[in-house]
């Protein structure tokens, strides 16, 4: 099975018609490709909500958000594809998650998880609620398929869970800045003249990969943001991480682009003889 992972380059304010028209050429060129499953980033259509001014906010979360979801399950439908459209902060009653998605091939929402580990400052640190998941796997042309969002990948309890249910993939889409106004905030004691966000993800995407004899999907977004309160420089570092191989393919720079792998299930099967960590 052929999945693709795109490196998508967030742009403040983008016009909607503009994004989809971006969307839709990268799922036209992966399906050339014969690739059954496709992801994109978290946040990766409008960015992180602390761009905006509340009135727009309300209409992103609600209004914006209904159309782009279903827009995203008639493309699934149109193009006999899977696709994993990155996570949208959604408003459910008057409370606001982080929510990814899973849609199938005939353009039905399978899978939904809301993120539990959200990021401790800004729009999400202050407005956001955790969200309460049983870790749900589902089966996708016989793969088994998880989802978790960006940060959660510091916490190997959430990885165990979804491979106690067996997942063989675990898709991670994510919104993870390599320098942003937001780390300047910490007012740490000492200046680490490293990028150690790069580090963070490089390293436990591979441990995550060995440690649960899975293949880990990491999908970041790249671009640069700013306004006058603001600013994010992404990371990249899409990658997939594989038993036996560690990092198969990683994006390095801070450009779109996009990974292509192909997925054979009896490596995971020859992991699972190999290392037996869920005897």
């Amino acid at each position: 099975m052929k999945i693709a992972l795109v490196q998508f380059e967030t742009k403040i304010r983008q016009s909607l018609s503009v994004i989809s028209k971006r969307v839709i050429d990268f799922i036209e060129k992966v399906k050339k490709k014969d690739c059954r499953i496709i992801c994109f980033p978290e946040d990766f259509w409008f960015g992180p909500l602390d761009y905006y001014p509340d009135k727009e906010i309300e209409e992103i979360v609600t209004k914006n958000f209904s159309q782009i979801i279903n827009w995203f399950c008639h493309q699934a439908k149109k193009y006999l594809i899977n696709i994993v459209p990155g996570s949208f902060i959604i408003k459910e009653n008057s409370c606001y998650f982080n929510q990814a998605f899973f849609i199938n091939k005939n353009g039905k929402i399978v899978l939904i998880h809301k993120k539990q580990k959200l990021v401790p400052f800004g729009f999400e640190g202050s407005k956001v609620t955790f969200g309460k998941n049983d870790f749900k796997v589902i089966e996708v042309e016989n793969i088994k398929i998880g989802l978790l969002i960006c940060r959660e990948l510091f916490y190997p309890e959430f990885f165990g869970k979804l491979r106690e249910k067996g997942a063989e993939i675990i898709f991670i889409p994510s919104f993870w800045s390599k320098r942003s106004s937001d780390y300047q905030n910490h007012k740490l004691k000492n200046n680490y003249n490293i990028l150690s966000e790069i580090r963070v993800i490089d390293t436990l995407c591979q441990a995550r990969a060995f440690e649960n004899e899975v293949v880990i999907c990491f999908v970041n977004a790249c671009g640069n943001l700013k306004n006058k309160n603001n600013f994010d420089v992404l990371a990249g570092r899409t990658q997939a991480c594989l038993p036996f191989y560690g990092c198969l393919k990683n994006l390095k720079q801070n450009k779109e682009e996009m990974i292509i792998f192909d997925f054979d299930k009896t490596m995971i099967d020859d992991a699972r003889k190999a290392y037996q960590l869920f005897k």
